[in-house]
């Protein structure tokens, strides 16, 4: 019986190994992948363009304008500054006509980047499986 129990816990480590550094190769593939090098062009691209800082920005400003606000996960960030806007004390009411109209302006510039990216992301991990595309961007992209 004890023989037994180490030859199944044996395979079992065997079958773990064995399926931990098929993922590695399958990760590292996708990393010199063209599909990989694509992605990481794309995200360099457009979200290190000045609309998309200049949005970041933006959002940052109105996230310490709200004092304290909590964001709501379940809304899109343009959604929730839509939403919240009013609870914003502007210095005067230009203020907050032009802050909306440059918001708008950045919303319709960054939604269709970000819908785009993350329309690849959704076809990578079809082809390649989350695990694979998650790490990647994690420690390729994001990093």
């Amino acid at each position: 019986m004890k023989e037994c129990l180490k030859y199944i816990i044996f395979l079992f480590l065997l079958i773990t190994v064995n399926v931990y550094s098929q993922s590695d190769d399958e990760y590292e593939r996708f990393i010199k992948s063209e599909d990989f090098q694509d992605l990481e062009a794309e995200f360099k691209s457009h979200f290190s363009s000045s609309d998309y800082l200049a949005w970041i920005n933006m959002s940052i400003k109105f996230t310490e304008m709200l004092n304290g606000v909590p964001y709501d996960p379940d809304l899109k960030f343009s959604d929730f500054i839509t939403k919240n806007l009013g609870k914003v004390h502007f210095k005067s009411t230009e203020e907050a006509i032009q802050f909306k109209k440059e918001l708008d302006h950045k919303r319709e510039i960054i939604e269709p980047i970000q819908k785009k990216y993350l329309f690849t992301i959704v076809e990578l991990k079809k082809k390649y499986g989350n695990e694979i595309i998650e790490k990647a961007v994690r420690e390729k992209i994001y990093k």
